[in-house]
C-alpha cells in the first residue's frame, strides 16, 4: 500500500515519482479489474492505493504496478520464473495479445505464456 504525492494521470495510465530518479507506472489497463472510462473520477491526489509490483527495470529506474484486485489478492498471480511452475498448476495472468495461433498471457516479473 502506498500513497502517491505528485502523481499524475496520463493517457497511458498513472505516473508517479516514488523517490529521486525512481518512477512508478500503472498502465491504464491495470488501474482496475474493469475498464475505467474516466480515471480522474476514481483517483485523487495523495490517495492511498494497494498495488502489486509487476516488473522492476533497474536500468530505467522504473517499477510497473497493477491496481487490479484480482491480481493483488491472488497468490496464483505471482509467477516470477518458469522453474517454479508445475504441471496442471493454475495461475492468474492477463491477456497480452490474441494471435491466430493462440493467446499470449502476461504474468508478473515479465514472464509470459502461450495458450492454444
Amino acid at each position: 500500500e502506498f500513497s502517491a504525492p505528485g502523481g499524475s494521470l496520463e493517457e497511458f495510465g498513472l505516473l508517479v515519482k516514488l523517490a529521486d530518479q525512481i518512477r512508478v507506472v500503472v498502465p491504464r489497463l491495470h488501474l482496475a479489474d474493469v475498464n475505467i472510462k474516466n480515471p480522474a473520477l476514481k483517483f485523487t491526489p495523495k490517495q492511498k492505493v494497494k498495488a502489486k509490483v509487476m516488473t522492476v527495470d533497474p536500468v530505467k529506474r522504473r517499477l510497473t504496478l497493477t491496481l487490479k484486485r484480482s491480481i493483488i489478492r491472488n497468490s496464483t498471480a505471482d509467477v516470477t520464473c518458469y522453474e517454479d511452475l508445475k504441471k496442471n498448476q493454475q495461475v492468474t495472468g492477463w491477456v497480452a495479445a490474441i494471435k491466430h495461433f493462440g493467446i499470449i498471457m502476461n504474468f508478473t516479473a515479465k514472464t509470459r505464456g502461450l495458450v492454444h
